[in-house]
């Protein structure tokens, strides 16, 4: 069974770090989800306040691993 990992773009071409702590997820729609998640939270802290900006959905990949 294949698993994935979601990564964040730094700055500069192809550079990519992973995010969460190398956590991994049984199905690119699990790791897709928590993206979705990540940011719809990321929106609701910048709406409050609490943030400067939220990041995008094209600052994040899924990359299949196993």
């Amino acid at each position: 069974m294949s698993t994935y990992k979601i990564q964040r773009q730094l700055y500069g071409i192809d550079n990519w770090e992973d995010e969460n702590d190398c956590d991994t997820y049984e199905s690119y729609k699990e790791a897709l989800n928590e993206i979705r998640v990540f940011i719809a939270d990321c929106k609701d802290a910048f709406h409050e306040g609490y943030m400067s900006d939220y990041p995008s959905f094209n600052e994040f990949r899924i990359k299949k691993i196993g």
